[in-house]
């Protein structure tokens, strides 16, 4: 399935996946953000991806912004803060890589993965513990 095949998907909410070069342009212009691929929208639900490059570079993108709407989820980042504090960015830009890279080569392991459809009721168990 290609990204631009991906209309909507479930995170804490809906969330729409828009692949336009207008749209991507018009918002990183709103919010000022230097975005090259791709861009999370939290106040309107919305990743937008910039069309024209290849499906891996769409597939990565995606993958990355997916990262940043289970950050806005959690909370943000929790740990140092003021010059030890790490960008959303930094930490994301460091794990997506390669967690879709071994996801991409473990049919097995993200099978296993995908099978539990309710992962959700893990997230709940977490958050009583704290």
């Amino acid at each position: 399935m290609k990204v631009s095949e991906v209309k909507t998907f479930e995170c804490c909410g809906t969330w729409t996946v828009v692949v336009d070069e207008r749209e991507i342009d018009r918002r990183v212009h709103v919010s000022g953000n230097e975005c090259v691929q791709g861009l999370t929208d939290h106040a309107d639900n919305a990743i937008v991806i910039r069309p024209g490059v290849e499906t891996t570079q769409q597939a990565y993108t995606l993958f990355h912004e997916l990262f940043h709407v289970i950050f806005g989820q959690v909370g943000g980042l929790r740990g140092p803060t003021g010059e030890d504090a790490l960008e959303e960015d930094d930490v994301i830009n460091q794990l997506a890589p390669l967690l879709l890279d071994t996801l991409r080569r473990n049919g097995r392991l993200t099978a296993s993965l995908l099978a539990d459809s309710d992962a959700t009721r893990y997230m709940k168990k977490a958050s009583k513990e704290k």
